[in-house]
């Protein structure tokens, strides 16, 4: 995926329900099938760490991807990509799919959130 390594967000909308687990942790539950699935990589929110991922959870799950430093407004429009998928549960498998007629949209309102958490 194009995402891989580079900061980026990722907008995914998904049934909560649809998510094992406590239901506090689901958040980062989908973060680590997305990364784990589509990435190949784990979800790291390890502050500490040089590179670090961040979820925020009002409109469908969004995730900041290798957070490496803080972001104005309209440098995180301007230079960081956004991607927005649909997350469906499908006989116990993941199922992501690239919405890409979403993305002006989501992009706007989620802009409303600090890159990072």
């Amino acid at each position: 995926m194009e995402c891989d390594g580079e900061e980026s967000r990722i907008i995914i909308r998904a049934r909560v329900t649809d998510i094992p687990g406590d239901s506090c942790r689901r958040p980062i539950t989908l973060g680590e099938i997305f990364c784990t699935k589509i990435l190949g990589r784990p979800f790291n929110t390890e502050v500490t760490a040089s590179k670090f991922d961040a979820v925020h959870i009002p409109y469908g799950f969004i995730y900041d991807l290798n957070v490496a430093c803080n972001l104005e407004e309209q440098e995180l429009l301007a230079r960081i990509p956004h991607h927005v998928y649909q997350a469906s549960l499908v006989d116990n498998q993941w199922i992501f799919v690239k919405r890409d007629a979403w993305l002006p949209n989501a992009k706007g309102y989620c802009a409303m959130f600090c890159w990072g958490g």
